[in-house]
């Protein structure tokens, strides 16, 4: 039986020293994804089960974006197909309603999401928001990564220095408001973006639109 009792030194030491060998090794990544939600996820597990260095940053303490409230707080959430698919294959429990029409529980869609990208290798950092984007180029304009901060410190509304963490490609699965694309078409109109913003709600259009 181990008696050893580790300090409080100890325990900051193994924090600070794997926490930073992490940001140090994904400072440059292949794929930088915006969002832990249901699009975050979901993309991070096929992109780094290709092979490629994949990180996650989430600006909040928790997976599921806006899983976890279902409809109106209600514990279940709709699943149209052909996204049936992808819930056989993180081995997520639904349940068939309607021709085409699925429900399942939101915590057990955001668990099997989250431990399957984990699984194929992606790193899910929390509490960290992406708050702007790194470009190069004026005639032929190319984001090539994101700047980086602590979301308590954005919070807290003290000026912190950010950081920024390179990328071949960066995937904005921030929802609605399109967040990282929102900026990038701001601060960048060489790029020529266009971002519509949310629209109406219309379940019918939407799957059209897929």
């Amino acid at each position: 039986m181990n008696n050893v009792e580790f300090g409080e030194a100890v325990i900051t030491q193994v924090i600070v020293e794997n926490a930073a060998r992490d940001l140090v090794k994904l400072s440059e990544a292949d794929v930088v994804i915006v969002g832990a939600g249901s699009a975050g996820l979901t993309a991070a597990m096929y992109v780094a089960r290709s092979g490629l260095r994949t990180v996650v940053f989430e600006r909040k303490l928790s997976f599921g974006g806006g899983i976890g409230g279902g409809g109106m707080f209600f514990h279940k959430l709709v699943v149209q197909s052909p996204a049936d698919e992808i819930l056989r294959e993180i081995g997520c429990p639904f349940e068939k309603v309607r021709e085409g029409l699925f429900v399942v529980d939101t915590s057990a869609m955001i668990a099997k999401l989250a431990s399957s990208a984990i699984d194929a290798g992606a790193k899910i950092i929390l509490g960290v928001t992406v708050d702007d984007v790194i470009f190069r180029g004026r005639r032929q304009p190319r984001i090539v990564g994101v700047v980086i901060q602590w979301t308590s410190v954005i919070m807290s509304g003290i000026h912190v220095d950010p950081l920024g963490v390179k990328a071949k490609a960066v995937v904005d699965c921030t929802g609605h408001d399109a967040e990282v694309l929102a900026v990038a078409s701001r601060k960048i109109p060489e790029l020529d973006l266009l971002v519509e913003g949310e629209k109406f709600m219309w379940t019918e259009r939407l799957k059209g639109l897929l």
